[in-house]
């Protein structure tokens, strides 16, 4: 008796947490877009909401991105908590051009790493697909996109 209400005790101890782990996805404007010569479908992650949601909870397609648009140009930082693909993540400055790449950072569920960059915007691919498109700090991205 007494490990059946200890179990029912846990369990409502650690329901927040599950429910913030189940945030609703806020819903993202796409557009098609051009990244280096290459034909994405982006994202754009330009709400506090949709910045802290991101690509959780799906797979990332390799002609997929997301594009964080931030009002100010500093420091940011991401994790991959409830994301199911590595991602590149890329740190741009005001004028496109890469201050950061981090490749391949991992998903994770508990403990997670932090990547830091500089930059006002910051762009998300599927692993692996920076290199693909030559993306290295001190280049610049080419960045065309318009509604669908």
């Amino acid at each position: 008796m007494f490990c059946v209400r200890l179990g029912k005790l846990v369990g409502l101890l650690l329901l927040p947490l599950a429910l913030l782990d189940r945030a609703v996805d806020p819903g993202f404007p796409r557009v098609n877009a051009t990244i280096n010569g290459q034909k994405f479908d982006l994202f754009i992650a330009d709400t506090p909401e949709r910045q802290a949601y991101g690509f959780k909870n799906r797979d990332v397609g390799r002609r997929e991105a997301m594009l964080f648009r931030f009002s100010r140009e500093g420091v940011k930082t991401f994790w991959m908590k409830g994301t199911r693909t590595p991602l590149d993540i890329i740190f741009l400055d005001r004028n496109f051009t890469v201050t950061s790449v981090e490749r391949n950072a991992r998903p994770c569920r508990l403990i997670c790493e932090l990547y830091l960059g500089r930059g006002k915007y910051v762009l998300e691919l599927r692993g692996g697909v920076a290199d693909e498109l030559a993306i290295e700090p001190g280049r610049k991205v080419r960045l065309d996109y318009y509604k669908k």
